[in-house]
């Protein structure tokens, strides 16, 4: 499908939040792996789930803007975020509790400005703000029992 006017703010909406999952602290955790092998087996394991679950948000997203008729962004490094895999897991939770509640945030203003959009997208960008949000919640669980 081409791009229409009537797409292109949806694609520039759709562009914004594939860029911030491509540029927040998930996308670069695969680097950090060897470094957080040294933590505990639960770590681990939420770890490994949120590295599987930000790469399959970030396919969704580019899927569904090549079917819009955009191009999806390129990934971007970030800077701040480059040397993850050098950090302790007590120096990376807090981090990516904040990446988190910063996904949560660009989700809720992405429904927000969508809210007239084809149901099928909201209902995607719906059910990704629901995962944000659970994952959240296990973030903020497994810092407080590494305290």
């Amino acid at each position: 499908m081409l791009a229409t006017t009537r797409n292109i703010d949806l694609l520039e909406v759709l562009g914004r939040l594939l860029a911030g999952e491509q540029g927040d602290a998930f996308a670069f955790l695969s680097d950090a792996e060897p470094y957080i092998a040294r933590g505990g087996a639960s770590l681990r394991h939420l770890l490994a789930h949120l590295l599987t679950a930000s790469a399959h948000r970030r396919g969704e997203l580019a899927a569904l803007i090549d079917d819009l008729g955009g191009t999806p962004p390129m990934r971007t490094m970030s800077a701040e975020n480059q040397y993850f895999a050098f950090l302790s897991a007590d120096c990376l939770l807090p981090r990516l509790i904040e990446a988190k509640r910063q996904s949560v945030a660009r989700y809720e203003l992405a429904i927000q400005q969508l809210a007239d959009s084809n149901p099928r997208i909201t209902a995607l960008l719906t059910s990704h703000l629901d995962t944000h949000r659970r994952e959240l919640d296990l973030l903020t669980k497994s810092q407080l029992a590494a305290k």
